[in-house]
């Protein structure tokens, strides 16, 4: 019984063999003529749009000495910039920002802040799946404190912002990549008199519009 079964392990593993042999054959052809990963993301050009959209969601829990409790923040703050490349390193563009605030467990909510202002963006590199750029934008709008809840600096009224940023995106497709940043921000009052200044890091994702 023993000897009738190795030659049947001889033939199912010969079998096997030869498919696979004749699998990798069959494919080879068709693999060398497909491009390296890398050649399959488009660069960067002058007719190329880009869309950004990042979310923080800060909660703050503090005491209030004059009703005697603990009150409880949530904010959640939204980013969009829109850029449009003018040539494959330098895109202008816009970024907008608000923040929306909900006080204790749906007692009260409204807009916190919000900004608008240009913004124009570098890429070192002519690369396709990872692009490093520098980026500075300036903001104008209400309430741009760069403070806690606690009420350090409440920043209320007009007030403008500044920033620079160094970040990285990497091309999950030609359309789609995710993308992180930091840098520093400066604020400043209505009379732009420098009122604080902070390391921002910002983590969202990118499209990539290709005309």
């Amino acid at each position: 019984m023993i000897q009738k079964l190795h030659p049947l392990h001889s033939k199912l593993l010969g079998i096997v063999c030869l498919a696979m042999f004749s699998l990798a054959v069959s494919t080879s052809p068709v693999k060398a003529q497909q491009p390296p990963e890398d050649e399959q993301f488009k660069p960067l050009r002058s007719d190329v749009g880009i869309v950004g959209l990042s979310a923080k969601l800060h909660w703050y829990n503090f005491y209030s000495p004059f009703q005697d409790e603990m009150n409880s923040n949530t904010e959640l703050e939204l980013q969009f910039r829109n850029i449009r490349m003018l040539s494959s390193h330098v895109g202008v563009g816009y970024k907008a920002f608000a923040s929306v605030y909900m006080t204790g467990f749906f007692e009260g909510a409204g807009i916190d802040a919000a900004a608008i202002g240009p913004m124009l963006r570098y890429y070192l590199l002519e690369t396709t799946r990872w692009q490093p750029y520098l980026q500075g934008s300036a903001l104008i709008g209400y309430n741009l404190a760069l403070a806690d809840a606690l009420g350090a600096n409440t920043g209320e009224g007009v007030g403008f912002r500044t920033a620079l940023r160094a970040g990285l995106t990497y091309k999950v497709t030609n359309a789609f990549g995710i993308f992180l940043e930091a840098g520093p921000t400066w604020e400043y009052d209505s009379g732009f008199s420098l009122d604080a200044h902070a390391l921002q890091v910002d983590f969202g994702i990118q499209l990539f519009l290709f005309n």
